[in-house]
């Protein structure tokens, strides 16, 4: 899904190029390549996030070590490890919510 994306944006932008180049729109350059800012808005905020989640969230934090500890011993294959990782990640999301929940009912 990501090359189709990466393509789609890709040729968008070098067709916009071309229509600039031959004067057929009157965009400005910005405009013209928005696409490939586009893209790399996307992934910084991809980034961004991962990175947010990673450094506030100790259970991420541990689900993510657990995944990198599975890929370093090598005797793996890597949709079994990211299933494992988004079946931790699950678990995570349920145990918050089951806290969220008796918190609630508390007060």
């Amino acid at each position: 899904m990501k090359k189709i994306k990466f393509c789609v944006l890709s040729a968008l932008t070098l067709t916009f190029i071309g229509l600039k180049l031959a004067d057929k729109i009157d965009w400005s350059w910005w405009l013209v390549l928005s696409p490939m800012w586009i893209f790399a808005i996307l992934i910084a905020i991809r980034l961004v996030t991962i990175l947010c989640l990673y450094c506030l969230d100790k259970d991420y934090r541990e689900a993510i070590n657990e995944y990198r500890a599975s890929r370093k011993q090598g005797n793996h294959r890597l949709p079994e490890a990211s299933q494992r990782l988004a079946d931790r990640l699950e678990e995570i999301k349920q145990a918050r919510l089951e806290k969220w929940e008796r918190e609630s009912n508390q007060s």
